[in-house]
């Protein structure tokens, strides 16, 4: 019983350092671009982002910073969406 206990926790340890390192390295950004066609094709509006980060603590999640959402044919002054931050956690 022991023995089998031990090899849990250290799959769970395991488990835990490998999606700590790959959230560290991992760069959101290569994707911002996909992320930003895939919203506007779905509302139809004009997206501006500037980051995209991936957080484990307090939850896992993603991060985006300075959003943007406008009307075709506005200015960015009269965006129907502007945020500093938004975040979104599982």
């Amino acid at each position: 019983m022991k023995k089998f206990l031990l090899i849990i926790v250290s799959i769970f340890i395991i488990f835990t350092a490998v999606l700590f390192v790959f959230v560290l390295t991992f760069d959101a950004n290569r994707y911002k671009a996909l992320v930003i066609e895939k919203i506007e094709s779905a509302i139809n509006k004009y997206v501006s982002i500037d980051n995209i980060s991936l957080k484990i603590l307090p939850a896992l999640g993603i991060k985006i910073k300075g959003i943007s959402i406008k009307n075709t044919y506005k200015s960015w002054q009269d965006a129907l969406l502007s945020a500093s931050s938004i975040s979104v956690n599982v």
